[in-house]
């Protein structure tokens, strides 16, 4: 009688890599039904997007536009800070994950951020806005796969860098500037710094082929911190910029004017 043979342990170990790894996805999923939450100092907005880069909820962009409207026809400033975040995170609520992430830290500087604001003195004259857009760059809680996800979290990201998200950072940023003494502000993180490098580069290419002298950018400052994106793409825009000779100016209460930048990387 002939004994069946062993399965080849390598074999094995995929085949239990693979189911680990289908019970251990998180679903994608809208985290914000309630997109607008009031805090104290401060507002905060939700705006996701699904793996395609397509809105899970359009009516989340109108209700942020709407929050920032609502500042400026009561004669008041704005400083609205739209932040895109990275790998491992999204816009879950605190008991949909493990521990802490972007949410959390994204409200802890705009706490800092309205101590600054009462700092100056204008405080009461100034509201804060804090806009998260959230797509879904954490697949697992599982520590052991978490590493795994990379590549198909980075294609996630780019495919959330589409017309959509440009069209809401855009949108958020021109009803920021409607008041010209308010403040907008696009920061990303990790992969949300790609995806913000990707949706904010046509934009920022449309800027060159203007003939005015004097050009408004949609935002006053872009910040990318550890943006995981390639090189290349920015030493392209870095390229174009030189080649086009575009320089922004920033001009004081006393109607002064000083060269300042448009974009900020920092790098680790």
């Amino acid at each position: 009688m002939r004994l069946p043979r062993p399965r080849p342990i390598l074999a094995q170990c995929l085949l239990t890599a693979i189911a680990v790894a289908l019970t251990a996805c998180t679903s994608a999923a809208l985290h914000r039904p309630e997109s607008i939450d009031e805090k104290p100092g401060y507002t905060l907005t939700f705006i996701e997007f699904d793996d395609h880069g397509e809105p899970w909820a359009p009516e989340q962009l109108e209700g942020t536009i709407q929050v920032i409207d609502e500042i400026h026809n009561t004669d008041k400033r704005a400083v609205v800070l739209l932040f895109v975040h990275g790998w491992h995170n999204d816009a879950s609520q605190r008991d949909e994950r493990k521990k802490d992430n972007n949410v959390e830290g994204f409200q802890r500087l705009l706490t800092t951020t309205r101590e600054l604001i009462d700092r100056t003195g204008d405080g009461e004259d100034v509201e804060l806005v804090g806009v998260y857009l959230g797509w879904r760059g954490r697949s697992t809680d599982n520590t052991l796969l978490k590493p795994l996800t990379f590549y198909s979290r980075r294609g996630a990201g780019q495919r959330t860098a589409s017309v959509s998200t440009t069209e809401a950072i855009l949108r958020v940023m021109d009803a920021a500037k409607r008041n010209p003494d308010s403040t907008g502000i696009v920061i990303g993180h990790s992969f949300g710094g790609m995806i913000v490098e990707l949706a904010m580069m046509q934009a920022i290419v449309s800027y060159s082929l203007r003939t005015e002298q004097n050009i408004t950018p949609s935002a006053d400052m872009i910040i990318l911190v550890n943006p995981a994106s390639q090189s290349m793409q920015a030493k392209n825009l870095v390229s174009m910029l030189k080649r086009n000779r575009l320089k922004f100016y920033r001009e004081n209460e006393d109607g002064n004017r000083r060269e300042a930048p448009l974009i900020a990387s920092v790098t680790s």
